[in-house]
């Protein structure tokens, strides 16, 4: 995931425009903003149209604490990685993380 979003060859500079925010980003800067390397700007949070703010960008250390992110023991890139879907699919990915998680841990999935 790290070289995907980082790697010059890979494109982790070439232009995209997002389907849930409508914003013309790249994936090495969105990587960054969810790794909080760099703050999303503000005009990324903000609808254009309705001027109501409509992303709200959690710092990696304050998802991890949440108690299903704590009941599945996600580690921090596991975090990040689930931050790095569409917002919209969040809490869908923490459930199944946790039940893949539990499913390995439960002998009787085994």
């Amino acid at each position: 995931m790290h070289d995907e979003h980082i790697e010059e060859n890979l494109g982790c500079n070439v232009e995209f425009t997002t389907t849930n925010y409508g914003i013309t980003t790249t994936p090495k800067r969105e990587y960054d903003i969810a790794r909080n390397v760099q703050e999303c700007p503000v005009e990324d949070k903000i609808d254009k149209k309705t001027k109501k703010t409509i992303r709200n960008v959690k710092k990696i250390h304050e998802l991890e604490k949440l108690p299903i992110a704590q009941q599945a023991k996600l580690t921090f890139f596991e975090v990040l990685a689930i931050v790095s879907f569409d917002c919209r699919y969040i809490l869908p990915v923490l459930l199944l993380t946790l039940f893949f998680r539990f499913c390995t841990l439960d002998p009787c999935f085994r």
